[in-house]
């Protein structure tokens, strides 16, 4: 059980990694203020979720690691210069990558150790509802007001 509560820890921790990456960047091209408020609060939430992460692998003897997972692929999309991209989407896929850090969260409450259980139950699972909430509501409010003031709402343009 140590070795598979290491394992999905690792998972999640590789996962916050690159949330915060992502959220680096996008919050990099928002041209909002608002925008890049959430942003920042949204990366911060999933520092803090890496640090419990890494402090909890390394109470079981585990080797945190840090390279990026699933999230790296948004990571590369929202970063690429190829694109001019709309912030409406990008808030879109940001929440359609919180929505999968809920569901990885879930199922490790099936695969770690019981003081893993409680850590993601009482901390981890609570503040990434709260994060997925914050984008949520962030892309509702672009849905409903006009937040880049008349601008076609995509990144990097003035």
């Amino acid at each position: 059980m140590k070795s598979e509560s290491i394992d999905r820890l690792n998972s999640l921790l590789r996962d916050e990694v690159s949330a915060i990456e992502t959220y680096s960047k996008a919050e990099t091209r928002a041209r909002s203020k608002h925008i890049r408020e959430v942003l920042v609060f949204c990366q911060m939430q999933h520092q803090r979720r890496a640090q419990r992460l890494t402090e909890r692998i390394t109470t079981l003897g585990g080797k945190p690691s840090y390279n990026g997972h699933p999230w790296g692929a948004l990571v590369k999309l929202i970063a690429s210069n190829v694109f001019s991209f709309d912030e409406k989407l990008a808030i879109a896929v940001l929440e359609e990558g919180e929505d999968v850090g809920l569901i990885s969260y879930k199922e490790a409450l099936k695969k770690v150790d019981s003081a893993s259980v409680r850590m993601i139950e009482t901390d981890l699972l609570p503040t990434q509802i709260f994060t997925r909430e914050m984008i949520h509501d962030l892309k509702e409010s672009l849905a409903d007001s006009d937040l880049t003031s008349g601008s076609s709402g995509k990144f990097g343009e003035p």
